[in-house]
């Protein structure tokens, strides 16, 4: 069964291609409008992570994150927030929430935050795969670059400089 990204009650997310955006990462996006239903939802699937915001859930940032983690414990908990709202972000991040981000959404910073949660939750995988390279634009650079990282380039750069050395002593 697919995992699935949630976006709780009424977030916003504009006209963001996010059902696209968690397909790339193999997900499902999901919306619930309770708590009964975010449960329900995690009583069934895998949730990876949900995206909520205090404010359209009419509560102070501790009181949605708890709920959030009360009704989805394995999921990754993404705060969402405008920017001139005053967070307390030791206490966020001390309180569980896996990440944030700013209101509105921007797709750059989804993928961004959709990237964390998916790296998080395969690192204890023994058989990693990335998603397809063609949908990341890091791995898509990394393959344009023949596969190596710049600090493998410089070190291939340094090694017949080694040989040089070490056969002229």
């Amino acid at each position: 069964m697919r995992s699935a990204v949630v976006i709780l009650e009424n977030l916003s997310t504009g006209s963001l291609p996010l059902e696209d955006l968690a397909a790339e990462f193999g997900w499902s996006l999901e919306r619930v409008f309770s708590r009964d239903g975010l449960i329900n939802l995690a009583a069934g699937r895998n949730v990876a992570a949900v995206l909520f915001d205090p404010s359209g859930l009419k509560m102070p940032w501790n009181h949605a994150l708890r709920l959030v983690l009360d009704a989805a414990p394995e999921s990754h908990a993404i705060l969402c927030h405008r920017f001139s709202e005053a967070i307390p972000w030791d206490e966020v991040v001390e309180a569980g929430a896996f990440h944030s981000l700013r209101l509105p959404l921007d797709l750059c910073e989804v993928r961004q935050s959709f990237g964390f949660v998916w790296a998080a939750t395969n690192r204890t995988s023994p058989n990693l795969s990335l998603p397809a390279p063609s949908r990341i634009p890091a791995v898509r650079a990394l393959a344009i670059a023949g596969g190596r990282t710049s600090e493998q380039k410089l070190e291939q750069r340094r090694a017949p400089e080694k040989v040089r050395v070490a056969g002229a002593g």
